[in-house]
């Protein structure tokens, strides 16, 4: 987990700062707000089911994807209506 926010988090951070350049630092600390916010609460998924790891791992699996495909739907409804 640590070995996948240490690739994904430089890269989220450099396009957060292009994306919004007078504000820059407030995106960057939202993003990391939001990125220590769901990894607590996939932490407190995990220990719910403390006997059970493969359970822990598809809840967390399914919330993960589940939120990342809402994302898509909706930065996909807004790139086709700025066309």
């Amino acid at each position: 987990m640590r070995t996948a926010n240490e690739i994904i988090n430089p890269t989220t951070q450099v396009v957060r700062m292009n994306k919004s350049n007078k504000s820059s630092a407030h995106a960057l600390g939202l993003n990391m707000c939001v990125s220590f916010s769901t990894d607590s609460l996939a932490i407190w998924l995990v220990t719910l089911y403390p006997d059970q790891p493969f359970i822990s791992l598809v809840t967390v699996s399914v919330i993960s994807i589940g939120i990342c495909a809402v994302m898509h739907i909706i930065n996909t409804v807004k790139v086709s209506k700025n066309r």
